[in-house]
């Protein structure tokens, strides 16, 4: 996310709105601090969706280490009891932000 944000930063974008796993908090706050511009959002969870622990290699190009990730939805993406207000406010929280910007300004290099 951190490369993403410096990409928009450096080709003029000033209306940003990036979204950080639960589990990313620390990177999150580093970078409100390095774009301080940008709306930074972190999830109450670890994740937007449940996904399942690995703990074997599921490829070659693609060892899979990780613990169960609990999400504000299913791992098919359906919504679970209770986070219909916190995806509402996640949604209001983007509307707000982007709108608050204005249009999307973008400088020439």
């Amino acid at each position: 996310m951190s490369a993403m944000l410096h990409l928009f930063n450096d080709l003029g974008y000033k209306n940003v709105v990036a979204i950080f796993d639960g589990d990313k908090a620390t990177d999150a706050e580093t970078n409100k601090k390095e774009y301080p511009k940008y709306r930074i959002i972190v999830l109450p969870k670890d994740d937007i969706r449940d996904k399942p622990p690995c703990t074997k290699k599921d490829s070659k190009e693609y060892p899979c280490y990780r613990a169960m990730k609990e999400g504000l939805v299913t791992e098919n993406g359906k919504m679970k009891d209770g986070t219909s207000e916190i995806l509402i406010e996640l949604l209001n929280s983007i509307n707000t932000a982007m709108t608050q910007c204005g249009t999307v300004d973008v400088q020439d290099n």
